[in-house]
């Protein structure tokens, strides 16, 4: 098994659906709150939301011995 980081094989389709997959997850986090009648700022809170998915995701110790 060779010790590279997997992103750096995408190519740029590859990138562009990550790049879209990310903003339809930051979509979802907005119009939930939305929804809940969260009160405060929606675009802020839903990029804090999407930051700590993405670092919970990546902290996790099974996802990194698998996946990264």
């Amino acid at each position: 098994m060779k010790e590279t980081c997997a992103t750096c094989d995408w190519t740029a389709a590859d990138w562009v659906w990550g790049v879209v997959s990310e903003l339809a997850l930051y979509g979802l986090f907005w119009y939930g709150q939305l929804l809940l009648g969260v009160t405060g700022n929606l675009y802020v809170t839903s990029l804090i939301l999407l930051v700590l998915t993405n670092l919970s995701f990546f902290a996790c110790p099974i996802i990194r011995k698998h996946f990264l």
